[in-house]
């Protein structure tokens, strides 16, 4: 009877175990980010997020693949030292199946995978985020500039309509014959015009 007990607790532990793991693997595949399981330095699984975060079709075409191909030979393969306990993500940049590179924040622990030692990478993808901060970057700038341009237009156009208007002073003076005083006030609309003109070049001059 007990021999019987001992075998009926094992096989209830042993279709716990089963569920336990059926669940976890449910909960890994559809999780949003990328899930490697690296053992003796190559993919021993990835989740159908990390197939699709570097490219592939299926989890087959990176069972075996040593996972220093994976990442970008400039990057610290910081992905391959398990970190205990709560720790800061490091970044990594993955090869994707056409040559790129996807930009991640990977967290790695110690774990196991078929009853055997394995290291457990959590990757999440911010290339996207990356992206959209170049976007924003790249918006705050011209919105910077627009304001610039606005800020020298509106400097600009001061001493431009002071020499415009002294130029044609200038030119209706001589449509009729200059006597000395007209003459004066000819040179003096030029000696104006030529120093508006001196400011809108000391304004570009800055801008440069």
């Amino acid at each position: 009877a007990r021999q019987a007990e001992r075998t009926r607790q094992q096989r209830e532990g042993e279709r716990a175990l089963v569920s336990a793991e059926e669940a976890f693997r449910r909960l890994v595949e559809a999780a949003p980010d990328a899930i490697l399981v690296i053992r003796d330095g190559r993919v021993a699984y990835g989740n159908p997020r990390f197939v699709r975060f570097l490219g592939y079709d299926t989890a087959t075409q990176l069972d075996g693949c040593p996972v220093r191909d994976l990442l970008h030979p400039e990057d610290p393969v910081a992905i391959l030292e398990p970190q205990d306990g709560p720790a800061a993500p490091v970044e990594a940049r993955c090869v994707n199946r056409d040559g790129s590179f996807a930009s991640g924040e990977a967290i790695t622990v110690r774990s196991t995978f078929g009853r055997h030692p394995a290291l457990l990478a959590m990757i999440r993808d911010v290339s996207e985020r990356r992206d959209m901060h170049a976007r924003l970057l790249l918006a705050d700038r011209m919105a910077n500039l627009g304001t610039l341009a606005a800020s020298v237009a509106h400097e600009l156009n001061n001493p431009l309509a002071y020499v415009l208007t002294n130029l044609r002073l200038s030119r209706e003076e001589l449509d009729d014959p200059l006597d000395a005083e007209r003459l004066a006030l000819v040179k003096m609309q030029l000696d104006e015009a030529g120093h508006g003109a001196r400011r809108m070049r000391d304004i570009l001059r800055e801008m440069m």
